[in-house]
């Protein structure tokens, strides 16, 4: 095989025809395991790629020694690399790996639950993410533990070249607004002003949301009328102080507060009543 990236499979039919699979740099070896998955040993990046032969796609790309130069599978389904600049052998097992809980949602951490490896042996865990790679320790029934904190989105993690999807979801959130009175004051200027508006921004769940950014509009005939902004505290209550009133808007009755949302919370809106007391304060 030419030292290249890809793998060409000519599968026999009347009429040949052949599927290019991407693979590392200089795929070297190429084995089969008894599963039906194909590994092939790229020598130049130091890894292996796994293909599925029902498919012809890769599903994994597990990182191994310097420079592997062969490849076997066992009965098993264990395959063995040979790296030959590091001296030492990988061994990539087929395991069984589940997650908990089933739908986790961002900055919940999720638990992978690893059986079926070598007794004694490690497993590779690559969260598919930004997070580093890690070692888990497997005990002598062949089962480990580890956890990872996932933002929102999918990701694909490996066990030992073995993919893992994991669906995080953003936490779904709820404003809580207070009443707020417009008021008159004569000093310095006659101005009309509220005193204090306040939401509280808490997941569904009844838990606080510290250090988000609460919008607080007024809607009048002429438009919404930008009040101010304030971030959550550790009760997750945004407070905005003294916001000034235009004229045109002293008779609205109602007040709109708004999270924009991120990639951990999903965004909220709600409503407070306002009412208006000319008396000066």
């Amino acid at each position: 095989m030419a030292a290249g990236r890809g793998l060409a499979i000519a599968p026999f039919s009347a009429a040949f025809s052949t599927v290019t699979i991407p693979a590392g740099t200089s795929p070297l070896a190429v084995t089969v395991a008894p599963t039906g998955n194909v590994y092939v040993g790229n020598s130049n990046s130091n890894n292996v790629t796994v293909i599925s032969s029902t498919t012809n796609t890769v599903v994994a790309t597990v990182p191994v020694g310097a420079f592997p130069f062969s490849v076997a599978a066992a009965q098993n389904s264990n395959v063995y690399v040979t790296n030959a600049n590091s001296a030492n052998v990988t061994e990539i097992s087929p395991l069984t790996v589940t997650t908990s809980p089933a739908s986790p949602v961002c900055g919940q951490p999720v638990t992978f639950n690893i059986s079926g490896g070598t007794p004694n042996g490690t497993a590779v865990v690559n969260f598919g993410d930004a997070g580093p790679t890690v070692t888990v320790p497997l005990d002598a029934t062949g089962s480990g533990q580890t956890t990872h904190t996932y933002t929102a989105g999918t990701f694909t993690a490996t066990v030992n070249g073995n993919p893992t999807p994991v669906t995080v979801s953003p936490n779904p959130t709820t404003l809580t607004a207070q009443p707020g009175t417009i008021r008159l004051r004569l000093t310095p200027l006659p101005e009309f002003y509220i005193p204090t508006l306040s939401a509280t921004l808490t997941t569904t769940s009844g838990m606080p949301v510290a250090g988000q950014p609460v919008t607080f509009t007024a809607t009048t005939l002429f438009g919404p009328v930008n009040l101010g902004t304030a971030v959550t505290d550790a009760n997750g209550t945004a407070t905005l102080h003294n916001a000034v009133v235009p004229v045109f808007a002293i008779a609205t009755p109602f007040y709109t507060a708004t999270f924009p949302g991120n990639a951990c919370y999903n965004a909220a809106t709600t409503h407070g009543i306002l009412l208006f007391i000319p008396l000066p304060s």
